[in-house]
């Protein structure tokens, strides 16, 4: 029969109250009194029952911001908010409304969202893709001050005072897309890393493992950066590359949305299938470059999982006010031609 907070404040003599508030960290209990109470709980192996502290509680508000606004997200901003809205069908029966936002399109117009939601005051969590990890870590610190914890997802906030991160293992990516190339091709002289914005932590991890297993591994491969949000110049820039060098022989793009840009550089300078090329993420898009060898490989990180995941976290930790951990990784893995359709 399971344990109840009746159980434990009766072997612990003291009131249901307290056990809660030692359970939930609340303060107006001694610090004796709260070791014992926890003694107590652990002994008794008492657990949460989420959906029916949910219930108590009365209807949890929470909010997700996704990068983008729905009418022109591209694959991997709706796989991102398709797992959040997987994660809000799953939770509504618990009582928990989950409202889905646009973190917009830069951090000045996601602070803008965030400090509407300090000022409202009616959500209990945040659940956010971080469009800047350094400018918007004082809003993150606010928040908190405010009782208000945020869990980011995909992109991180690592120095602020956000209370966890899903997101892949962005170091490891970049190992794996560099071991793919190598692997791949045994030849290489020199590789393109299509990256985007270094102010996210995210690009900037992985660069770094791309860089440290190409160190470890194979030196005498020059590699070249080109970091550059815009797909238009993008573009420019790297058929620039491709025209002007004629020691290119392998391509990394990091970042889910430069990977078709990529590919259309490709064919355009005549080289698609001639330099060998990883990119970033699944989505029906890459089909007719996968099956025509324009692509490789790509590296599967799985958005949706990411944001899903973020949402349930949050939920848990404000029913429960326990927290395994403050980072949370979500497998990686190649995908080539013949696993392509396991992954969309």
């Amino acid at each position: 029969m399971a344990c109840t907070l009746k159980d434990v404040a009766e072997r612990a003599g003291v009131s249901i109250v307290t056990v809660h508030k030692c359970i939930y960290g609340k303060p107006g209990v001694g610090e004796e009194t709260r070791k014992r109470v926890l003694a107590v709980v652990e002994e008794l192996h008492y657990t949460v029952n989420p959906s029916a502290s949910a219930l108590k509680r009365g209807n949890l508000r929470l909010a997700v911001l996704c990068p983008g606004r729905p009418e022109q997200r591209n694959s991997f901003q709706s796989k991102l908010a398709q797992g959040a809205e997987r994660a809000a069908r799953e939770l509504a029966s618990y009582g928990v409304s989950v409202q889905i936002l646009s973190c917009g399109t830069d951090w000045q117009q996601e602070e803008g969202q965030l400090q509407t939601l300090l000022d409202e005051g009616r959500v209990q969590g945040i659940a956010a893709y971080c469009l800047d990890d350094e400018r918007l870590d004082g809003m993150l610190n606010r928040l908190r001050d405010r009782d208000i914890p945020v869990v980011t997802f995909n992109a991180d906030a690592p120095a602020s005072s956000r209370l966890a991160c899903v997101t892949a293992p962005a170091r490891q990516m970049g190992e794996l897309a560099a071991e793919l190339l190598v692997k791949l091709d045994g030849r290489h002289r020199r590789i393109v890393i299509v990256g985007g914005d270094k102010r996210l932590s995210i690009l900037r991890e992985n660069t770094t493992g791309f860089y440290a297993y190409i160190q470890q591994h194979d030196p005498e491969i020059s590699l070249l950066e080109i970091n550059n949000s815009s797909r238009s110049s993008l573009r420019s820039e790297l058929e620039k590359v491709l025209l002007s060098l004629d020691d290119v022989t392998g391509i990394y793009c990091s970042m889910t949305r430069n990977a078709l840009p990529v590919c259309q550089c490709l064919k355009r300078t005549g080289l698609a299938g001639k330099v060998r090329y990883v990119c970033t993420d699944v989505f029906e898009e890459l089909r007719p470059y996968l099956l025509d060898g324009t692509i490789d490989a790509a590296i599967w990180q799985d958005p949706s999982l990411q944001s899903y995941n973020a949402v349930q976290l949050l939920y848990r930790y404000l029913v429960t006010g326990k927290l395994d951990e403050s980072c949370f990784r979500i497998p990686i893995g190649p995908v080539l031609c013949s696993n392509f359709d396991y992954f969309l």
